[in-house]
């Protein structure tokens, strides 16, 4: 924001820009952040198939390709959170439909009870 715009503008542009400013500030932190984690987890991969290839039976390679750019290979694709969790919530509606359906099926096979003047009389068939 220049100077002739804090002074002379409208008020609510300084906010807009304050606003912009915090939000990219965010985003920089955040993506920091990821750099650090992602750098962390080659390191610990490294580190592990060193160590796997000094005392295990079995030789390990070291991933030719970062992490992320080799999702197109063959075979069967992994599901991401949100279909997992879609699949786990339908599952869950299924589950208590059924629970639905058995509790109403049970309240119709079981004998019903009606008071009639004080007096418990059974229906299941019988008078």
């Amino acid at each position: 924001m220049s100077i002739k715009d804090f002074w002379e503008g409208d008020p609510e542009l300084f906010w807009a820009y304050r606003f912009s400013y915090v939000n990219k500030i965010k985003r920089n932190s955040e993506i920091e952040s990821y750099n650090a984690w992602l750098q962390g987890a080659y390191f610990y991969e490294g580190v592990t198939i060193a160590i796997s290839n000094s005392f295990g039976k079995t030789t390990l390679k070291y991933p030719e390709m970062p992490y992320g750019l080799d999702k197109k290979k063959k075979g069967a694709r992994k599901m991401t959170q949100q279909e997992q969790t879609l699949i786990e919530l339908k599952g869950r509606v299924a589950q208590v439909q059924a629970l639905w359906k058995n509790k109403e099926k049970g309240k119709e096979k079981s004998s019903t009870t009606e008071k009639r003047e004080n007096k418990v009389v059974k229906t299941n068939g019988k008078d």
